[in-house]
C-alpha cells in the first residue's frame, strides 16, 4: 500500500493560493493525487480511482462532496492521524474546512447531502486510517459501500450516514478497527456482512443510532470455520436479519461475553459445530432484539419493547451438530413458530453451566435420537412447555445437576420417548427439578435393564403404567428411597406439576409398576410406591414375575399394594403398605408364593391390612411361618386345597382366615407346628382387625373348616380352629389314618367339633361352645386320650358303631346332653363325664375348670382329676398349653399324667427384658403351692457355639453337666448377657421343682428366647 509524502509542485501552488481546491472525475497518484495534507477539496463531480491505480489521501485532507459519489475500483490510501483526520463530507458541513461554500449559516449539513464512497472488490487493497465520513446517504447509499472488498478501516469516524455507514456484501472481508459510529439512520452502522466477515470487526463503537447500534449480519451461512469473540460484536451484540445457519463441515466459536440477536424472528441451525466458550462472567447470550440487558439497547428504542416470549425461533442442532459444546451459553426469549429455546434433533451435543428463560415454548426440546450431555444448566421462567421436554428415556443419564424454578411450563425434564434401551441407570442429579417426568407408558422391554438411583423421583404426567418386561433395579436407600408417584405428589420430588397447593396427592392418579414374566432379575430396594390405582391397577402388579422387593413402602394404592397372578414367586421382604384401598395391601397369587413373603406390615389400609391368597392351591411343598403373614393373619379367597401332590406345613404364629365361608381340603399332607389359628375374617382375638370393621369377635357359621380325606397326612400339633360351621361341617374331620392330631382345639363351632372317622394319632384335643357335639367318633380304632370337652350343645364324645377304639385321660364335662354318649362298657378308661359304661378309674365330678365360662378349661390344684390319668399312659411332650406332661401334680411323689388335655403344674417360669448383649434380663418363677427346692437350667443346642456364660454357680456350663442352684420359689433374678455373645442364638430356658427330698417332681413351661 502507497504511503506517499510527496506531491506535484503544481498542486502546492494552488492549494497555497485559494481556500478551497475543486475536484472531479477520474484519481490517482500523479494524476490529481495524491490529495494533500491541509487541503480542502470541493468535489464538484463524481470521483473514481480506476482499477489498478492508487490514490493516497494524506493527513487532514478535507474532500467536501456535493451530491456526488466516490467510485474506487483501485487502492485507495487513506493516511489520516488521530490530530489530523481525513474528512469526507458534505458541502453544506462549515465544521470541516470552514465555510467551502461561501453561504454562511443558510445551509447546514444533514443526511442524503451526498452517495458515499464505493469500493469495488478490485478495492481489496485500500485501507483507511483516522478518517470521517459524514452525511451520507443520497440515493440510499451507505458511507462506505464495500463490493467484495477486503479494505482496511481502522480508527474511523461514521456521522449522520442516513442509509447506514458500512455497508457490505456477502463476499467482503474488511478488518474493520476501533471505528466509530453514530447518528446512523434508516439502516443498522453496519449492515449486509456476511457472518465470516464479523471476525474482522474489531473493537468498534456505536452511540446515537436510530438505524441500529449495531452491525447486521445479513448473510449468516457460516463458511468454514470462524471465530467471533465479544469484541468482534459492534455495540455490543451481533445481529443477524436471516436464519442463522452454521453448515456440515463448518465450524462457528463464540467467545466469553458474544451477544447474537435476530433483528426480526429467526432461527439459529447448527448442522456442523458450534462451540460456546463463554464463561460465568462472560456468557455468550442468543437473545432477541428487544432484550437490553445483554449488549445493550441494540434496537435503540429505549424502553419502547421489552425482552419477553416468542420474540425469535431459538436454536436448532442436528445430528451433524453432536461435536457441538456450548459452555456458559444464555438462551432467552425464544419461542416463536413454537419453539422450544434450543432444539436437539439427534444431536449429542455438550452443554455445560447454560441457562434458557423466558422461553415460551419450552426451554430444551429433544428428539427421540439426541442423547446431550447437559451438565449445572438452569431453566427459569419457561412457559407453555416443561424446562426439558422430548427426551427418550435414554437420553436422561446425560443431565446431570441441573436446575429448575419458576417455569410455568413446568420445572422438570419431560421423557416423551419412555421405553428403554439396552442398559441405562438414572441417579438422582439426572432429575431436572427434582422429579423425572413422563409423557407415555414407561416400558422396560426384555433385555432391557433401567436402574435407578437413590433419591430418584418419577411421576407420570398422566395416568401411565410403567411396564418391565426386562429388569428394573431399585437402589434406593432408606433416607433416600426411589419414588414412584403422581405428578401431582409435591411430598417427593417437589411442586412438580407448578400449581402450588391447587391439587394434592390421592389415589388413581396412575396405574402402577407392571413387571411380567421377563422381569425375574428385577431387585428393587427401598421403593416408595404413591397415589396408583387408574385402571383398577394395583401399585405393583407381578404377572409370572419372581422378582424381589426389600424394604419398601406402598402408599396411597386405590387398588391394592402388591397384586400376583398365581405363577409369580416374588420375594418381598420389610415392606410396608398404608392407605392401601380397594383392594388389600397384597392379593391374588398363589399359596406357594407366600414362603417370599417375609416380615412385611400394614396399617391403616381401608382394603385389608393383609395378605389375600386368590389362588390357595397347594400342589408342593410349602411352609408359611408367621413372618410369611402380613399384618399377622393369611386370608384366603376360595378353599385352601392341599393336593395329593402338595405338602403344607403351617410354623408357630400363623392365623389362616377365609375371607368368605371357605374350607381347608387336604388331599395330600398338613403338618401344622403350632401354635396355628384357623379361624374366622370377623375374628379380631386372632391376627388382629383383618377385616378392618373395628372390633368384632366372629361367630359360629362364618366358614367351613377343616376336611382331611381320604389319602391325606399329616402331623398336626398345637391348631386352634374357630367359628366354623357353615354347610353343616364340623371343626375339623378326619377319615384318614395318617393325621396325627395333637394339642389341637376347636371352638364356637355351629356343627360340631371333631369329626373322626380315621387318625394315627388323637391325643389332647380341646372341644369347647360347639353346636351338635364335641367330638364325633365315626369309625376306626385308634386311640383318645387326655381330651377336654365342655360347653357342647349336644353330646360331649360321641361314638357310633364302627368305632373300636379306646377313651383315656379325657375329660368331657358341663355339656347339654352327656359327656359321652355310644359306648360300649369298658372302651372309656380313667376320665371324667357322665354317659361312661363300665370301664375302670373313671368318674362323674366337677374337675373344677379355671373358668369354663371363657374357655380356661385348665384344671385347678384341688382338682380330682390331677393325677388320675391312665397309669398305663406314659405321656411325654408339652400339653394343650405348653406344659409338660407326666408330672408329680399333687406332690405324693407319684408321676402320673391328668385327666383332659391341660396337665396341672403347680411350677412356672417367664423371662422379660431385651434379651440382646450388654442387657439385663429377668428370670421369674412361681411356685403353688410351695416346693421345697427350684434349680433353673439354661439348655442350648450343641451345634452353637457360644462362649462360657459364667454367671457365677447359675450357670457355670451351658452344655452340662448343669450345677444346681437352690433358689426359693416366687423370687426373679436379673441376669445380664454379656457383650461376647456371637449372635443370634435361641435358648430355653426352664426351671425343675422337687418335692421335699425326693428325687423326682415337676419341670416348669419353657420359655424361650433369642439373643440378638
Amino acid at each position: 500500500m502507497l504511503r506517499s509524502s510527496s506531491f506535484l509542485p503544481g498542486l502546492l501552488l494552488v492549494s497555497a493560493a485559494a481556500a478551497q481546491t475543486p475536484l472531479s472525475g477520474s484519481l490517482r497518484d500523479g494524476a490529481g493525487g495524491p490529495l494533500l495534507s491541509g487541503v480542502v477539496y470541493h468535489v464538484t463531480g463524481n470521483l473514481s480511482v480506476p482499477t489498478g491505480q492508487t490514490l493516497t489521501i494524506q493527513a487532514g485532507a478535507i474532500l467536501k462532496f456535493q451530491s456526488n459519489l466516490f467510485t474506487v475500483d483501485g487502492t485507495l490510501d487513506v493516511n489520516g492521524t488521530a490530530g489530523s483526520p481525513v474528512i469526507f463530507t458534505s458541502i453544506h458541513d462549515d465544521a470541516a474546512g470552514g465555510d467551502t461554500n461561501g453561504n454562511g449559516n443558510a445551509t447546514a449539513p444533514g443526511p442524503d447531502q451526498w452517495y458515499g464512497i464505493s469500493l469495488a472488490a478490485t478495492a481489496s487493497g485500500s485501507a483507511f486510517d483516522f478518517a470521517s465520513v459524514r452525511y451520507t446517504g443520497a440515493s440510499f447509499w451507505a458511507g462506505i459501500s464495500l463490493g467484495a472488498g477486503n479494505v482496511a478501516l481502522r480508527d474511523c469516524s461514521f456521522l449522520t450516514n442516513n442509509w447506514g455507514a458500512l455497508a457490505l456484501d456477502a463476499s467482503s472481508r474488511p478488518l474493520v478497527t476501533r471505528c466509530s459510529f453514530s447518528d446512523v439512520r434508516n439502516r443498522p452502522a453496519i449492515y449486509g456482512a456476511d457472518i465470516d466477515a464479523v471476525p474482522g470487526f474489531t473493537n468498534c463503537t456505536v452511540t446515537s443510532n436510530p438505524g441500529g447500534n449495531f452491525l447486521r449480519v445479513d448473510a449468516p451461512v457460516v463458511n468454514g470455520s470462524i471465530s467471533i469473540v465479544a469484541s468482534n460484536c459492534v455495540g455490543g451484540a451481533l445481529v443477524y436479519n436471516t436464519n442463522l445457519s452454521v453448515p456440515v463441515g463448518a465450524t462457528l466459536t463464540l467467545g466469553p461475553g458474544v451477544v447474537i440477536k435476530p433483528l426480526a424472528p429467526q432461527f439459529l441451525t447448527v448442522d456442523g459445530t458450534l462451540r460456546v466458550q463463554g464463561t460465568a462472567a462472560s456468557p455468550v447470550v442468543f437473545t432477541s432484539i428487544h432484550d437490553d440487558a445483554f449488549g445493550g439497547d441494540t434496537n435503540g428504542n429505549g424502553s419502547a419493547t421489552a425482552a419477553g416470549p416468542d420474540q425469535w425461533y431459538g436454536v436448532s442442532l442436528s445430528p451433524n451438530a453432536s461435536a457441538s459444546v456450548l459452555d456458559h451459553l444464555h438462551v432467552r426469549c425464544t419461542g416463536a413458530g413454537f419453539w422450544a429455546g434450543m432444539t436437539l434433533n439427534g444431536a449429542h451435543a455438550t452443554l455445560r453451566d447454560c441457562v434458557f428463560t423466558t422461553c415460551n415454548w419450552g426451554g430444551l426440546g429433544l428428539d427421540a435420537a439426541a442423547r446431550p450431555l447437559v451438565a449445572r444448566c438452569t431453566f427459569t421462567d419457561v412457559r407453555n412447555r416443561p424446562a426439558i421436554f422430548g427426551a427418550d428415556i435414554d437420553a436422561v443419564p446425560g443431565f446431570t445437576s441441573c436446575t429448575a424454578t419458576g417455569n410455568p411450563g413446568g420445572n422438570f425434564l419431560r421423557i416423551d420417548d419412555a421405553v428403554v434401551n439396552g442398559s441405562t441407570s438414572i441417579v438422582a442429579s439426572n432429575c431436572v427439578g427434582g422429579a423425572l417426568v413422563y409423557n407415555t407408558n414407561l416400558q422396560v422391554p426384555a433385555g432391557s435393564t433401567l436402574t435407578l438411583g437413590q433419591g430418584v423421583v418419577m411421576k407420570p404426567l398422566a395416568p401411565q403404567w410403567f411396564g418391565v418386561d426386562g429388569t428394573l433395579l431399585v437402589r434406593g436407600a432408606s433416607a433416600q428411597p426411589v419414588v414412584l408417584t403422581s405428578f401431582h405428589d409435591d411430598t417427593y420430588g417437589g411442586d412438580t406439576n407448578n400449581n402450588g397447593n391447587a391439587t394434592a396427592a390421592g389415589p388413581d392418579q396412575w396405574y402402577g409398576l407392571v413387571c411380567n414374566g421377563g422381569s425375574d432379575a428385577s431387585v428393587l430396594e427401598h421403593l416408595v410406591v404413591r397415589c396408583t390405582g387408574a385402571g383398577f391397577y394395583a401399585a405393583i402388579a407381578l404377572d409370572d414375575a419372581d422378582l424381589r422387593v426389600q424394604d419398601s413402602r406402598f402408599e396411597l394404592n386405590n387398588w391394592g399394594g402388591i397384586g400376583l397372578d398365581p405363577e409369580s414367586r416374588p420375594i418381598v421382604e420389610r415392606c410396608s403398605f398404608t392407605d392401601v384401598r380397594g383392594r388389600p395391601a397384597i392379593f391374588g397369587g398363589s399359596l406357594e408364593a407366600l414362603p417370599g413373603f417375609r416380615d412385611n406390615t400394614a396399617s391403616g389400609c381401608p382394603g385389608g391390612s393383609f395378605h389375600r391368597v386368590d389362588d390357595p392351591t397347594c400342589d408342593q411343598a410349602v411352609t408359611i411361618a408367621a413372618a410369611n403373614c402380613l399384618n399377622g393373619a393369611l386370608v384366603y379367597n376360595a378353599n385352601l386345597i392341599v393336593r395329593p401332590t402338595g405338602v403344607l406345613s403351617l410354623l408357630s404364629g400363623v392365623v389362616l382366615k377365609p375371607a368368605s365361608a371357605h374350607a381347608i381340603h387336604v388331599d395330600g399332607q398338613l403338618n401344622v407346628v403350632g401354635p396355628v389359628t384357623c379361624t374366622a375374617y370377623a375374628d379380631d382375638q386372632y391376627g388382629g382387625d383383618t377385616n378392618n370393621n373395628g372390633p368384632s369377635s366372629g361367630g359360629p357359621d362364618q366358614w367351613y373348616g377343616i376336611a382331611f380325606r381320604a389319602g391325606s397326612s399329616g402331623f398336626v400339633d398345637q391348631l386352634l380352629v374357630r367359628f366354623t360351621g357353615v354347610g353343616f361341617t364340623p371343626a375339623i374331620s378326619c377319615v384318614s389314618p395318617n393325621v396325627a392330631l395333637r394339642r389341637t382345639r376347636v371352638e364356637h363351632g355351629n356343627w360340631g367339633g371333631f369329626a373322626l372317622e380315621a387318625a394315627g394319632v388323637a391325643e389332647d384335643l380341646v372341644a369347647w361352645d360347639c353346636g351338635s357335639f364335641g367330638i364325633r367318633l365315626n369309625a376306626g380304632s385308634f386311640a383318645l386320650r387326655r381330651c377336654t370337652v365342655a360347653a357342647i350343645r349336644g353330646f360331649g364324645i360321641e361314638r357310633l358303631a364302627a368305632f373300636s377304639g379306646q377313651v383315656a385321660s379325657t375329660i368331657s364335662y358341663g355339656n347339654s346332653n352327656a359327656g359321652f354318649n355310644g359306648f360300649s362298657a369298658g372302651q372309656i378308661r380313667y376320665s371324667n363325664g357322665s354317659g361312661i359304661s363300665g370301664g375302670v378309674g373313671n368318674r362323674n365330678v366337677d374337675p373344677l375348670f379355671a373358668l369354663p365360662a371363657q374357655g380356661d378349661l385348665r384344671i385347678s390344684p384341688y382338682s380330682s382329676c390331677v393325677d388320675a390319668g391312665d397309669p398305663a399312659d406314659l405321656g411325654s411332650g408339652l400339653d394343650a398349653n405348653g406344659f409338660p406332661r407326666y408330672l408329680d401334680g399333687d406332690l405324693d411323689t407319684a408321676i402320673r399324667v391328668d385327666m383332659g388335655a391341660f396337665e396341672h403344674d403347680n411350677l412356672l417360669f417367664a423371662v422379660f427384658g431385651d434379651p440382646s448383649p450388654g442387657q439385663t434380663v429377668t428370670l421369674f418363677s412361681a411356685a403353688l403351692p410351695s416346693i421345697h427346692t427350684v434349680v433353673l437350667i439354661l439348655g442350648v443346642g450343641p451345634a452353637f457355639e457360644l462362649p462360657l456364660f459364667n454367671y457365677g454357680p447359675l450357670f457355670p456350663n451351658l452344655f452340662g453337666p448343669y450345677v444346681m442352684l437352690n433358689w426359693a420359689p416366687n423370687l426373679s433374678v436379673p441376669i445380664q448377657i454379656p457383650l461376647e455373645v456371637f449372635t443370634p442364638v435361641q435358648i430355653s430356658v426352664q426351671s425343675v421343682g422337687f418335692a421335699g427330698a425326693f428325687d423326682r417332681g415337676n419341670t416348669s413351661n419353657p420359655s424361650f428366647l433369642v439373643i440378638d
